[in-house]
């Protein structure tokens, strides 16, 4: 789409019907770009915000709003004309004003329209509320602060201004401010990284609305607590979870928003993480253990009574969007969407796993359960053997899982390679390939070096930059001294 330069109109001041008649080339559709930057502080950021929200508002009284997008100091707002003569009449008006002196009665006419919606904001349909978020953004996380830092200045601030501002905007204290937009279902407030969506609004609309994304889709969640950082488990998903963010959310709905009763209003802080062993359902009266009882444990009520994971008595309900970047939870009044979560590093899951794994070996012995790992090797054959590989592999930390591939059933013509695999990518080292062959033989047999042929030949064929052999007996000393030969020939790493 064409591009019209705001900023240029203001310099430029063209004639009212050049103006018309690029609106009227572009009935389809254009895109206005208005710059926003070129701030010290966040006082002037917030002002500059708030203005380029206010000509949106107004440019949208006679378009169609078909597009947002921002990009190196500029916001582009994507207008399909409805009335092109008064659309170009008001690009015109406002940027001859807005490129005029200061000083005159037009301009203080503008100033005063320009305060009055800011301050109504919440009251307004916003065609546009990426602008606005970003003008609350700046005011409540930046120019808060920089009022604060004047009160010791008698004549730069009035140490009342929080009062009067939390009093008419309470939820402004936990720095949530509240979203509008024209169409929207319920109420919803935004913050720097969590929404806040009333339970009778759709959360995919509410998504569509608000951002420009498109719908998300989430997976159930757990979350679970190590060592003071939270995490929340999916289908193949592991993502922090920024407890502070969902508990400041909370706090604002009860405290803010709803404002119930004093003495009960902190109730909801014993359903986040609190156990209470007379809600504990582990071992209910027969009367009771129906259904509905073994699906709030996530249990199976004709299988194992135990359950897989323990959960408190909380209301709450998570989610982890199909990405990892988003999280969502749900409770008995309202829905918490939580943008721009981080996934653990590697160090951290070798760390996390390492603790998991201390958990799980206290609470098996605590249970009776013994963790002895036998393997019925006489059972086995080569396809069972070739899976256990596999398995063993996948728990080793230095391959990276999702890039495994079994060549084909055992003994079958796979070239000398049963699986392939590549290491993590770490810092200053790339992945590398790794070709495993496994080995199955007869009890009181060794794994000699004729059984293993074309090793160098597989290696070269298939480009791996390292070779593993996987077998139940012993691995004969002419095998070693093979493998040994090629690493050194090839510059390879070799695992046995």
């Amino acid at each position: 789409m064409e591009i019209l330069y705001f900023e240029g109109l203001k310099e430029e001041k063209p004639a009212l019907e050049s103006i018309k008649n690029f609106v009227r080339e572009n009935a389809d559709g254009f895109i206005l770009r208005i710059y926003i930057e070129g701030a010290r502080q966040y006082s002037d950021l917030a002002y500059n915000c708030a203005e380029a929200a206010y000509l949106s508002q107004e440019f949208a009284e006679f378009a169609e709003r078909i597009g947002y997008s921002t990009s190196s100091g500029f916001t582009d707002l994507g207008l399909k004309p409805i009335n092109t003569s008064a659309l170009a009449q008001k690009i015109h008006s406002l940027a001859e004003l807005m490129g005029s002196d200061y000083d005159t009665d037009e301009w203080s006419n503008h100033v005063d329209r320009l305060e009055n919606f800011r301050e109504n904001l919440h009251k307004i349909p916003i065609a546009f509320p990426e602008l606005a978020n970003d003008y609350l953004t700046n005011y409540i996380n930046g120019q808060y602060y920089e009022i604060q830092g004047n009160f010791g200045d008698e004549e730069e601030a009035d140490s009342s201004f929080f009062t009067t501002e939390f009093n008419e905007f309470p939820e402004r204290q936990f720095q949530f401010w509240e979203m509008t937009k024209a169409g929207q279902q319920g109420k919803t407030y935004g913050s720097r990284n969590t929404w806040i969506i009333s339970p009778n609004a759709d959360i995919q609309k509410t998504i569509i609305n608000f951002s420009e994304s498109d719908e998300i889709k989430f997976e159930p969640a757990e979350l679970f607590v190590i060592n003071n950082i939270s995490y929340l488990i999916s289908r193949g998903l592991l993502i922090h979870f920024p407890f502070d963010e969902l508990i400041r959310a909370r706090a604002c709905v009860c405290s803010a928003i709803e404002r119930p009763n004093l003495l009960e209003k902190n109730n909801w802080i014993t359903s986040l993480l609190t156990y209470e062993p007379h809600h504990n359902p582990l071992y209910p009266p027969p009367e009771t253990a129906d259904n509905s009882y073994y699906e709030l444990l996530n249990l199976d009520p004709g299988g194992d009574k135990l359950p897989t994971m323990f959960r408190s008595r909380s209301s709450l309900q998570y989610f982890v969007s199909s990405f990892g970047d988003q999280a969502l939870v749900i409770d008995n009044d309202y829905q918490y969407l939580i943008w721009n979560i981080s996934k653990p590093n590697q160090q951290e899951l070798l760390l996390l796993n390492k603790k998991l794994s201390s958990i799980f070996l206290v609470a098996t012995r605590l249970a009776g359960i013994s963790a002895d790992i036998k393997c019925p090797w006489k059972d086995l054959d080569d396809d069972a053997f070739e899976e256990l590989c596999i398995d063993i592999l996948s728990c080793n930390p230095g391959f990276n899982q999702a890039t495994m591939r079994k060549m084909g059933k055992s003994r079958s013509r796979d070239g000398g390679r049963d699986i392939e695999i590549w290491t993590h990518r770490r810092f200053q080292y790339e992945p590398e390939k790794f070709i495993f062959q496994c080995k199955l033989l007869k009890k009181g047999t060794s794994l000699t070096a004729t059984k293993v042929q074309d090793i160098s030949d597989t290696v070269d064929q298939f480009g791996a930059r390292g070779y593993g052999i996987m077998t139940n007996v012993v691995i004969d000393a002419t095998l070693y001294d093979k493998l040994d030969r090629l690493a050194l020939n090839k510059s390879m790493k070799i695992e046995s």
